[in-house]
């Protein structure tokens, strides 16, 4: 088992020289920009230093290796209202075969208002609406391969949809974590949306594939008071490396307050988000939210529920 594990662990390495070795290419140089949008009020109020930290259902889009921490079912749903007017959708539902792993099944999309087809002849409209959509849907698995670490995969099944246009592609994720017994610390790498350049019409593009490795520690930890701080450094295919930072305090396992930071952007930077865990009828209910600013651009309101059970 442990062979099994060293060699995960070189290929992934492996992965991620190939990708940090490719170099800074300009902003905008890849398709499928919708593969970046955090899912998770609880991973965007911790400036998504949230490889080494997520345990839920939501770990399909940042570790999936994480999801080997699901106990039994968890389910996950997000929606915010993006810019220009667009529409954020994520769900996963998660469970636990107990040997055999843990399964997950995942769909995230963003999409645009109805609008009118215009023209230089027909200014005010043909008549004609269109919209544009992108979606991904994904299957994700993960097991513990020991008592301290756990792999994941996943593959997601990509399509992107304009007026009368569409392309369909796939994409594989792959990622390990560590825990280990000195004050929760624990870490991990990804990589997520590792694929083939997407077609449309005569124009050839990459998708951003994402390379992060992350940790987190828990300084405190008793009954009353959980305190955890983590960061996480990442690298997309169409942008230089960066650095996220966040903590999160828990009271009593049921509050929760959140606060992180990105460095090295020009506009989103900070993040601020609060949670809320209940106990009803034996089902575990959760709430997150999560406020971001992106500078001049304006600010993302991300709301999160989630069940446990």
């Amino acid at each position: 088992m442990l062979k099994k594990l060293a060699y995960m662990v070189l290929f992934t390495l492996l992965l991620t020289s190939l990708l940090t070795g490719s170099g800074y290419k300009r902003p905008g140089s890849t398709s499928a920009q919708f593969l970046k949008v955090g899912v998770s009020a609880r991973a965007v109020a911790v400036g998504e230093a949230y490889t080494a930290v997520t345990q839920g259902a939501d770990a399909f889009f940042y570790n999936p290796a994480a999801l080997a921490r699901i106990p039994s079912v968890d389910v996950f749903a997000s929606y915010s209202s993006w810019f220009a007017g667009m529409n954020f959708q994520s769900m996963a539902v998660a469970k636990n075969f107990v040997r055999k792993g843990v399964g997950c099944l995942s769909f995230t999309s963003l999409q645009s208002d109805e609008m009118q087809v215009r023209t230089p002849l027909k200014p005010d409209g043909t008549g004609e609406t269109f919209y544009v959509g992108n979606y991904r849907m994904g299957l994700s698995f993960a097991r513990f391969l020991t008592n301290h670490a756990a792999l994941g995969l996943g593959i997601n099944y990509l399509h992107l949809k304009m007026w009368k246009y569409a392309v369909h592609s796939f994409s594989t994720d792959l990622g390990v974590l560590f825990i280990t017994d000195y004050h929760g610390f624990r870490f991990g790498m990804s990589i997520v949306n590792f694929g083939p350049e997407i077609k449309f019409l005569k124009e050839q593009y990459a998708i951003p594939t994402n390379f992060s490795f992350g940790a987190a520690i828990e300084p405190i930890h008793t009954a009353l008071h959980l305190m955890t701080f983590s960061f996480t450094t990442i690298k997309l295919t169409d942008a230089e490396q960066k650095v996220r930072v966040g903590a999160e305090y828990e009271y009593k396992r049921t509050f929760a307050l959140r606060a992180g930071y990105k460095f090295g952007l020009d506009e989103e930077q900070w993040a601020l988000g609060c949670g809320l865990k209940m106990n009803i009828a034996g089902f575990n209910l959760k709430m997150d939210y999560a406020f971001s600013s992106y500078g001049i651009i304006g600010y993302r309101n991300l709301l999160t529920l989630g069940l446990s059970f």
